[in-house]
């Protein structure tokens, strides 16, 4: 049968086409010894920046060894999640009422549409990504409703996101880290704060990895004064996680207009 795809090729692509081997050999994914190595060194890394950056501000910087199993928990949902096909989802995010009547909702970018070879799309392939996302969706939910469960200090509040990098070089990582607002807030909080570094590295073919790390506080159960824009550039973190939400969910309704 002829490749679906050869009919977005133009002429031009035809013409400057070269040949390329057929059978392209994969070489075997990283060992668990080295993975292991890697994600301690960039959890430790991660962790002097932060304790050299608030040395320099005249700021402590406490770190807390939380529930990593649960931590882990919550990386491989989402490692799962990247890895289910956004073609069969049609909604493109998650909603959930918890049984503690917590509402959450967890969004991704509505993939373009393709034109799938029918017996793909109407086969065993279809039919296997639908099972994965009914099964990502319920762990969503078990997660949800196991956060009250979730460790954390007495009187003191967990805020943190997932994120995910395409690379597990500690450079390029720690300077992606200083251009998210949320990230600096987080830096800047003047007391009564402790950090929780979590990174969780799945091994790929050919010696790539997903990496995913947890960058989150553990802070006070207080009202956050009111934000003065001049004498305070950065967002306190409440209200940049605030404000970094709204301008996410902002950003994926626009795509979505576009693409009608």
């Amino acid at each position: 049968d002829k490749p679906l795809w050869k009919k977005f090729l133009t002429e031009a692509d035809k013409a400057n086409a070269l040949p390329v081997e057929v059978d392209v050999p994969l070489q075997p994914g990283l060992k668990p010894a080295k993975v292991a190595k890697m994600t301690k060194d960039l959890k430790e890394e991660l962790e002097e920046n932060i304790r050299m950056y608030r040395q320099r501000k005249g700021l402590d910087a406490f770190f807390e060894a939380t529930n990593e199993e649960k931590l882990d928990q919550w990386i491989e949902h989402f490692e799962e999640v990247r890895r289910t096909d956004p073609e069969f989802f049609e909604k493109s995010m998650f909603s959930y009422t918890a049984k503690n009547g917590e509402e959450f909702e967890y969004y991704w970018p509505k993939p373009i549409p393709v034109q799938m070879d029918p017996k793909e799309a109407d086969g065993g392939y279809k039919k296997g990504q639908e099972k994965k996302w009914v099964a990502q969706q319920k762990a969503f939910e078990k997660f949800c409703d196991a956060l009250d469960t979730f460790p954390v200090k007495k009187d003191m509040r967990f805020r943190g996101l997932p994120i995910h990098f395409s690379t597990p070089e500690q450079d390029k990582i720690r300077n992606l880290l200083l251009e998210w607002d949320v990230f600096r807030a987080m830096l800047n909080w003047p007391a009564d704060i402790s950090y929780v570094v979590h990174f969780r590295l799945f091994p790929l073919a050919s010696g790539l990895l997903s990496t995913w790390a947890i960058v989150a506080t553990q802070t006070k159960q207080v009202d956050m004064p009111e934000h003065d824009p001049k004498t305070q550039p950065l967002l306190p973190p409440d209200m940049q996680f605030e404000k970094d939400e709204a301008d996410r969910k902002a950003a994926i309704a626009a795509a979505r207009g576009a693409a009608k």
